[in-house]
């Protein structure tokens, strides 16, 4: 918990990683008790949202920890895990090694998740993964437009607007565009543009 404290300085950031907490971080993520995968999950994606903490991490060995744990049973732990890949998956570099270490199949089913946090960060990790070219035919592949297609159907807007914009972002690929349509999702993409909130709106 402390260490999560301190990680939301940026200077902290940096400074943990270099003083070596990515490993012993790692394997609390690995433990059996659901509180300690929880803070420590909590404290990655503080940690990842430095940039250039982000390739370490995952060099650490931590992606293959996330995503290990995105299957937790714990909502909790499934929300911070969602938060922290949302951040690793802002690196370039990073996005394709998702798709290698079969990252999306998890995230597409937190996508139905009873919580509509770990809903929302999932869809927000999805958005960032779907700007490579590559992981937007995956993405499909894997099943993912259906429960995209339904989250944008969502009565939250924040879950409205992730969907949203992951299925932008899928449309980008001439692939793509047909299967959207027959998934069904013209109607909730015309009906955010009805939406009175103009980020749900734009995306």
């Amino acid at each position: 918990i402390a260490l999560g404290n301190l990680a939301t300085i940026t200077k902290n950031q940096i400074q943990m990683v270099r003083l070596g907490v990515l490993p012993p971080l790692i394997e609390l993520m690995g433990s059996e008790f659901t509180s300690c995968q929880q803070f420590a999950a909590r404290c990655m994606y503080r940690l990842a949202a430095c940039v250039a903490n982000q390739p370490r991490i995952v060099d650490a060995g931590g992606l293959v920890a996330l995503i290990k744990l995105c299957r937790s049973p714990d909502h909790e732990v499934q929300r911070f895990v969602a938060m922290a890949l949302c951040n690793i998956c802002t690196h370039e570099d990073n996005k394709p090694k998702m798709v290698k270490l079969n990252g999306l199949q998890p995230l597409i089913e937190l996508l139905d998740s009873d919580s509509d946090l770990c809903k929302r960060y999932a869809a927000m990790t999805l958005s960032n993964l779907t700007n490579e070219k590559s992981n937007q035919e995956h993405v499909v592949k894997q099943g993912g437009l259906a429960p995209l297609i339904r989250l944008a159907s969502s009565k939250n807007p924040e879950c409205n607007r992730y969907a949203g914009f992951a299925l932008c972002n899928l449309a980008a690929n001439r692939q793509n565009r047909v299967p959207i349509v027959k998934a069904g999702g013209l109607r909730p993409l015309i009906d955010m543009a009805n939406n009175d909130r103009l980020e749900v709106q734009r995306d």
